[in-house]
């Protein structure tokens, strides 16, 4: 290793954490700001209830069901853009998570897939 490739290395590094704390900033400043309001309150807690499921079902859902469409539709939709790659990131996340609630609200109905999915949390 040069001391070229440790210079870089350094920025990158510095550069990912700075981009890591000033996302995590938003989105703290942006919840915080929603907080404010309780009907959207409301839709966030109903959403942070489900965490454990959205992490089992989205786990799931993208390593053994959708893991081709995901490639294909990126290398169809997306090339080599940065910012279409991140919106379609963005939106299929968000298509993602709500998939997972409702599966999470229809799978719990079930006493068996309740208990072997979610440890019987809901």
């Amino acid at each position: 290793m040069s001391y070229d490739t440790w210079n870089n290395s350094l920025y990158l590094i510095i550069a990912k954490y700075l981009a890591g704390l000033s996302g995590s900033l938003f989105f703290i400043s942006l919840f915080k700001k929603f907080s404010k309001e309780s009907h959207k309150q409301n839709f966030l807690s109903d959403w942070g209830r489900y965490t454990l499921g959205i992490y089992v079902m989205q786990t799931l859902i993208i390593q053994y069901v959708f893991e081709d469409l995901y490639r294909h539709f990126f290398k169809y939709f997306a090339g080599n853009n940065i910012i279409v790659n991140y919106c379609l990131t963005l939106v299929i996340s968000a298509l993602t998570c709500m998939l997972c609630v409702f599966l999470i609200k229809k799978t719990s109905k079930n006493k068996w897939m309740n208990i072997v999915l979610y440890g019987g949390q809901y």
